[in-house]
């Protein structure tokens, strides 16, 4: 099935909240997008862990109804599971499956998911030849150049992939082994997009506006997806579309980047099925500092919010520092 899914045209370059393990929250998907992202993914899902009816994995499948196209990331090896909890996900809404190949966590590749799969491509192969033709939406995938410097797949393996059905690619220019140490290796994406006939996103240290307007430039991409240049930082893609506009998009005083921080947390607090307010924010610890980054008085002020237990302490707290 061809990319991108049902709906109105997507721009060139389509800009794309990467899927963040602990960050792309329904909530934070939702401010993304109101700053101009075009394609959300959720958090990578364990297709084992549906399987058995993880309660918290069941979680990551709420939508919420979210405009435009939104996709569910699968890991795992079994296709039979992976099917399973794909088709779980078109039923609640999602407008293509990722199924990840690139995660570099020990977690995830000790158990031969994510990244792992990079030494064994041809299971990779399989498992998208299952699951593209069992399902009505399309199947992209979400990797890395490779393993490692002596085992590169990239750019030649995307005819492999596209002829198995995946609809499109989203390539990290940087192998596993890497983490994320060093530099993402954009020559490698604009060499897969030359190869490519399905669309690709481009991803890897697209850090700032004027970096990912250069990126797309060189490399080509059909979309451009953007990690951790968007933690604390969503606003980003609204400084990517103006940057390729030619237009300017200022950046956030404090007292915005507060402002959002709160609306985040308010957000993540109506979203999510009712836990208390104190495990929703300590589930946002790690996303909220982030807003503060760079700010001088910002360990402080980090140390106390990691101390606050409700939605009305944080308020009390930001408040006073926003003015």
């Amino acid at each position: 099935m061809p990319w991108p899914p049902a709906g109105p045209p997507l721009p060139a370059p389509f800009l794309c909240l990467a899927p963040l393990a602990g960050f792309s929250t329904p909530a934070f998907r939702q401010l993304a997008r109101r700053y101009g992202c075009d394609v959300t993914v959720s958090e990578m899902v364990s297709a084992n862990g549906f399987h058995h009816g993880n309660t918290r994995t069941r979680n990551f499948f709420c939508l919420h109804h979210e405009p435009g196209p939104v996709g569910v990331q699968l890991f795992g090896t079994d296709p039979d599971q992976l099917l399973e909890a794909a088709q779980f996900a078109v039923s609640s809404g999602a407008a293509f499956v990722d199924l990840n190949c690139g995660c570099p966590v020990r977690k995830i590749i000790s158990g031969g998911s994510g990244a792992a799969l990079l030494k064994q491509p041809d299971q990779i192969l399989r498992l998208v030849s299952f699951l593209a033709p069992r399902l009505p939406v399309p199947l992209t995938v979400k990797t890395r150049i490779g393993w490692d410097a002596g085992h590169p797949l990239f750019p030649d393996f995307v005819v492999a992939l596209q002829e198995a059905g995946a609809a499109a690619l989203a390539l990290h220019g940087r192998f596993a082994t890497q983490m994320y140490r060093g530099e993402a290796d954009w020559s490698v994406i604009a060499a897969t997009v030359a190869r490519a006939a399905i669309p690709v996103m481009g991803n890897g240290d697209l850090t700032t506006p004027a970096l990912a307007k250069q990126r797309w430039r060189d490399s080509g991409c059909a979309g451009l997806m953007i990690g951790r240049g968007a933690l604390g930082h969503p606003w980003i893609f609204g400084q990517v579309r103006a940057a390729l506009a030619g237009t300017e998009f200022l950046e956030p005083s404090l007292a915005e980047r507060l402002a959002v921080m709160l609306e985040h947390a308010r957000l993540e607090r109506s979203l999510i099925p009712a836990p208390p307010e104190r495990i929703v924010l300590v589930a946002l610890r790690a996303a909220l500092s982030r807003y503060l980054a760079g700010f001088p008085g910002s360990r402080e002020l980090r140390m106390r919010m990691n101390r606050v237990e409700s939605l009305a302490g944080l308020e009390n707290l930001i408040t006073p520092a926003a003015g």
